[in-house]
């Protein structure tokens, strides 16, 4: 028997916005995190604590694509969880910390919340709450876990959180086996798109905080513009034809083919995307703040990094969603790369000018091929 709703859609819910404004804090926070860890262990810190507040965003995307959202209990269930998620993101800096507790706890209460809320909301939906019975037992297991690690010594906190991403991401790949999840395409695209809307923010901030206090001069100017123009290249990157065209092949894939494509190419694919964003917002800050000085060792990295995992982001996700590269976007990547890695002395601002310059070729040529082939 096939979804009730299958020929439908939905959008996405206000209250579901709502609690997106949380995940503004938390990125936020993780920027903050990286500003004061910032050697090699510190990002990796940085990367796990990421990728598990990640997972807590997934899983209420997922929930809420499966359930009623405007049944009054499920709204209950969601703002209680805003509420856990606001105390997780106050706790962010101190996950590796004695107090890691309430980083850990107001997690594991946020995702064992969520999964309630779909067994619950999927009640009457016995097909499509199949579907949760390899995955939910899982993820309940990492996050009683990651409810475990912040209680641990120190040393012992990474070993915690690490055992917490294998966990889901072992419960991610469970989930596409037998039974298939039910996916509202137009609804989880969306989703997507809004959580990378929320992350360009996250750079909008950093250039707006970055220069709020810097004499007005012509490398101001063009340091803003620089920043400006950049999170714009970034909005243009995802939403000129790739979120559209990705949506597009979501929808167009088959009941069984939807979910692990939803799986593969927007939870886990956009974690790059994601996460690249919040890199670039960290280089942002300091090119912002001193542009005529190099960049400093850990900015650079962030530049570099930022850059090569949202453009291969995209590679990852339109190659699993559509079975092509987007060669002049890995090229891209690889370039800034290259460029960071061999001209340490160049000014800050001239780095970060240079990198976005390989962006619109790349985003050019990219056009035009696109546009030869139609």
């Amino acid at each position: 028997m096939g979804h009730p709703h299958e020929d439908a859609d939905k959008g996405a819910a206000f209250l579901e916005l709502f609690f997106d404004l949380v995940f503004v804090y938390a990125i936020t926070q993780l920027a903050g995190f990286v500003h004061g860890d910032h050697d090699a262990g510190g990002f990796l810190r940085a990367t796990m604590l990421f990728a598990i507040i990640w997972w807590g965003w997934s899983q209420f995307t997922w929930t809420c694509n499966g359930i009623d959202t405007d049944d009054r209990r499920a709204q209950v269930a969601v703002l209680a969880a805003t509420i856990l998620a606001f105390f997780m993101a106050q706790g962010l800096p101190d996950a590796f910390t004695a107090d890691g507790e309430w980083f850990s706890m107001p997690f594991a209460a946020i995702m064992l919340v969520g999964l309630g809320l779909y067994w619950w909301g999927l009640r009457d939906e016995a097909e499509h709450q199949r579907a949760l019975v390899t995955y939910l037992p899982l993820a309940a297991a990492a996050a009683l876990v990651t409810g475990v690690a912040g209680f641990l010594p120190d040393a012992a906190q990474e070993w915690g959180y690490g055992a917490t991403i294998i966990l889901f991401i072992v419960a991610g790949l469970a989930a596409g086996v037998g039974t298939p999840f039910h996916v509202y395409a137009g609804h989880f695209a969306e989703r997507h798109a809004l959580i990378v809307i929320v992350a360009l923010g996250e750079s909008v901030i950093a250039v707006g905080v970055g220069s709020g206090e810097l004499e007005r001069s012509t490398a101001f100017a063009f340091a803003v513009g620089a920043g400006a123009a950049g999170v714009c290249v970034f909005w243009w990157s995802y939403f000129a034809w790739f979120q559209e065209s990705l949506e597009d092949l979501l929808q167009r894939a088959g009941p069984h083919g939807r979910s692990n494509l939803a799986r593969d190419a927007y939870t886990f694919a956009h974690v790059p995307i994601v996460l690249g964003i919040v890199g670039i917002a960290i280089s942002a800050e300091e090119v912002i703040a001193h542009p005529s000085e190099p960049l400093a060792g850990y900015a650079r990295f962030a530049l570099a990094a930022g850059n090569a995992l949202f453009l291969l982001g995209f590679v990852a996700a339109y190659r699993r969603a559509a079975g092509s590269w987007l060669f002049e976007r890995g090229t891209a990547a690889i370039a800034i790369v290259v460029l960071v890695a061999l001209l340490p002395g160049m000014a800050a601002l001239a780095m970060g000018m240079v990198a976005l310059g390989l962006y619109v070729p790349a985003l050019a040529l990219e056009a035009y091929r696109r546009a030869r082939s139609d």
